[in-house]
C-alpha cells in the first residue's frame, strides 16, 4: 500500500476510535487557529492574503474528508515560487481564494521569490521555515535531484494515486506528466508548460526570393546565409555581422537542434552522455554557420528587439513570449508578417519545459495540507487561469480543447499545440540540472572550435569527465 493511501486510512481509523469513546464530545481540531500568526504583507508589496475561516470539528462518524480535515485544520503552509508580473499576480489572487474559501482550515503563505534560481537557492540553503508545511514550484530538473539526492522532497505517487484526494494521470498531457518522475517515484506535478520555437520572419525571406519556409538543414542554411549577406551588403554599419540566425545557447534553446540532427535524448542508461556524433555534427554546424556570418551571438542585444530590427530572420523564443513579438515590431515601425517554425527535420524538434509543483518533506500533516493546496491548483478552473496568464503551453489535456483553449491559447501558440504530440521532454535524469549548464558551456566553446573534427570528440570527452566530477554520474 502506498505511503498517503495508508496515512488516510490511519487517520480515518484513528478518528473514529478516539470519537467512538467521547460519547457525543466534540474533538478539538489538531492545531487551534489562534496559534497560527498573522498574515505578514506579502513580499514586494503591502497586501496580505486573507486568513482562512476556521473549519468547525468533525462529528463522529468520520467519512475520509472529514478525518483530512481533523488532521490538517490549522495548519500553514508556505508556498515558495518563481513567478512576476502578470503570472505572479494571477498566483496570488488563487492564493487569497484558497485561504479563504478552501474546507480544510489550511492557511497559505507566499513567497515570491522572482526566478527558479531563487527558490532553488532558498531550497539549498536551507531557508524554509521546517515547522511549515512547505510548497515549492520549480523546474522538474530542479525538483528531481532534491528527491532522489537531498530527500528534501515528498514522494507524491501515493498522493496523487489516493482515490479520495488523488489526480488522475490521464487528465495531464503526457509529455508534461512525464517530466517529474525519478527512480521510481514522483517528484512533482506540472504546474506550467513552455517550449523553445522557432520565429520566422516570412516577409524578409520572401523578399530575398524564398516562398517557403526552411524544412531541413540544408534550406535553413541557405536562407539564413542570404539574409546575412543582405545585412553585410546594405548601405548600414549598425547591422553587419548579423541577419541571419540569433544563437541561443540556453539549453533550452540548444535541445530542439539535437532532434534536427537525428538525436531524441542525451539520456542514456539513467544519465546524460554527451559522448553521442550527432551532438558532434550539430557543434561543427553551428560553427560553420558562425564562421560564415549566417549565425551570430548578441551582445547588447535584445532577441525581440533583433527579430524587429531585421538583424536576425530567425529566431528562437519561448512560447510564453510570442505574443511580445507583435510588440516590438509594432514599437519599430515594421509592418514585417512572421510565422513560427518547427525546427527543421521530421522529428519537429519541439522539447518542452516548464514549472511543476513539489511538497517538502515533512510531518504528515504537513505533507498532506501542501498536496491539498498543490491538488486544488490543478484542477481545471485554477490550471486554466495559471495558463491564461503565464500565456504558455497548457498541461492539462481538457485545456488543449476548443472549450477553454479558445479563451486560453491564441495566436502562434495555437500552431505550436498542434505539434505536442511529438514532442519530447529533456532528459529526466538526476544529473540534467548539472549536464544543462555543461551543454551551455559547451555549445560556446564548439563554436569558436577550429576543425577537424577530431577537436569535438574531445570537447565531448571532456564535457563528460566534468559531469561526472560535478555530479557523480557514470
Amino acid at each position: 500500500m502506498k505511503r498517503s493511501s495508508a496515512r488516510l486510512i490511519v487517520w480515518v481509523l484513528g478518528a473514529v476510535l478516539a470519537l467512538a469513546a467521547c460519547t457525543g464530545t466534540r474533538t478539538p481540531p489538531i492545531t487551534e487557529r489562534s496559534n497560527i500568526p498573522a498574515p505578514t504583507a506579502l513580499p514586494g508589496t503591502t497586501e496580505t492574503v486573507p486568513v482562512a475561516t476556521k473549519v468547525p470539528s468533525p462529528e463522529p462518524d468520520l467519512t475520509p474528508t472529514e478525518s483530512v480535515k481533523v488532521a490538517v485544520n490549522g495548519l500553514q503552509v508556505d508556498f515558495y515560487h518563481p513567478w512576476t508580473s502578470e503570472t505572479g499576480a494571477e498566483m496570488r489572487a488563487l492564493i487569497g481564494e484558497f485561504n479563504v474559501e478552501n474546507e480544510w482550515g489550511i492557511e497559505v503563505r507566499e513567497f515570491a521569490l522572482g526566478s527558479g534560481s531563487e527558490v532553488k537557492r532558498a531550497v539549498d540553503n536551507g531557508l524554509l521555515n521546517r515547522d511549515h508545511a512547505s510548497v515549492v514550484a520549480a523546474p522538474p530538473e530542479v525538483l528531481r535531484p532534491w528527491l532522489a539526492q537531498d530527500g528534501v522532497l515528498a514522494d507524491l505517487s501515493g498522493f496523487v494515486d489516493d482515490p479520495d484526494h488523488g489526480l488522475t494521470e490521464e487528465d495531464f498531457v503526457p509529455v508534461f506528466w512525464q517530466q517529474d518522475p525519478v527512480n521510481g517515484q514522483r517528484a512533482g506535478v506540472p504546474a506550467t508548460g513552455n517550449a523553445t520555437v522557432l520565429v520566422y520572419n516570412r516577409t524578409w525571406a520572401e523578399e530575398l526570393g524564398f516562398d517557403e519556409p526552411p524544412t531541413d538543414l540544408e534550406s535553413m542554411g541557405k536562407q539564413l546565409c542570404a539574409a546575412a549577406s543582405e545585412n553585410n551588403n546594405d548601405d548600414k554599419a549598425d547591422n553587419n555581422g548579423t541577419g541571419g540566425l540569433l544563437l541561443d545557447p540556453s539549453p533550452g534553446g540548444i535541445l530542439p537542434w539535437l532532434r534536427s540532427f537525428g538525436l531524441e535524448s542525451l539520456a542514456v542508461g539513467g544519465s546524460v552522455d554527451f559522448d553521442q556524433p550527432e551532438l558532434a555534427e550539430m557543434f561543427a554546424t553551428f560553427r560553420g554557420w558562425v564562421t560564415e556570418g549566417c549565425a551570430w551571438a548578441a551582445t547588447n542585444q535584445w532577441g525581440r528587439l533583433s527579430f524587429a530590427d531585421r538583424q536576425s530572420m530567425v529566431l528562437g523564443v519561448a512560447v510564453s513570449e510570442l505574443d511580445d513579438l507583435d510588440v516590438a515590431l509594432a514599437a519599430n515601425g515594421s509592418k514585417d508578417e512572421w510565422t513560427v517554425l518547427p525546427y527543421p527535420g521530421e522529428a519537429g524538434g519541439l522539447v518542452v519545459d516548464g514549472v511543476s509543483y513539489g511538497v517538502v518533506n515533512g510531518s504528515e500533516e504537513q505533507e498532506l495540507a501542501g498536496w491539498l493546496f498543490v491538488r486544488w491548483l490543478s484542477l481545471k478552473e485554477q490550471s486554466a487561469r495559471i495558463l491564461q496568464a503565464q500565456h504558455g503551453l497548457p498541461v492539462l489535456t481538457a485545456l488543449l480543447g476548443e472549450e477553454v483553449g479558445g479563451a486560453a491559447v491564441q495566436g502562434p501558440r495555437v500552431e505550436v499545440l498542434s505539434w505536442v504530440d511529438g514532442a519530447v521532454t529533456p532528459p529526466a535524469t538526476v544529473d540534467w540540472s548539472v549536464a544543462a549548464l555543461i551543454l551551455q558551456d559547451g555549445f560556446w566553446r564548439a563554436i569558436q572550435l577550429e576543425p577537424p573534427a577530431d577537436n569535438y570528440a574531445a570537447l565531448l570527452e571532456e564535457m563528460n569527465v566534468s559531469l561526472q566530477a560535478l555530479s557523480g554520474s557514470r
